[in-house]
């Protein structure tokens, strides 16, 4: 259980800064993820980080109970395939991504959701 409190402490804060940029800096936020998906070399190592980190909280935390625990073990699981998908084939997560970035007001809404989730897992601390 002590793995699962450091990671949803490491999540819920990581999760709260960025939701914070997507919600109070959007415009910022917008050039700097545009310049960043055009860069191959940045998004290259990007997806060797975040495999890394995926397959370090898989490793650590790949806990199947039907409680809250399971959603960390699934922001593990989804940083290994996204992690992969980056360095195998960035095409489809680039075109999603630009997609998204053409919508602001759902970049906005989108920072609201991770608030909340970021906001669950650091409610995890105090219990």
């Amino acid at each position: 259980m002590i793995s699962t409190t450091y990671l949803a402490a490491l999540f819920g804060t990581y999760i709260l800064v960025v939701s914070s940029a997507m919600i109070f800096n959007r415009e910022l936020l917008l050039v700097t993820m545009i310049e960043f998906i055009d860069s191959t070399a940045i998004l290259f190592l990007t997806g060797i980080l975040t495999l890394t980190l995926g397959i370090s909280v898989v490793f650590f935390h790949n806990i199947w109970v039907a409680d809250w625990r399971i959603l960390v073990t699934l922001i593990g699981w989804i940083a290994v395939f996204k992690g992969a998908m980056i360095i195998i084939a960035p095409g489809p997560l680039i075109k999603i991504s630009r997609m998204v970035l053409a919508k602001p007001t759902f970049i906005k809404v989108l920072g609201f959701v991770y608030c909340g989730l970021g906001l669950f897992f650091l409610s995890k601390l105090i219990i």
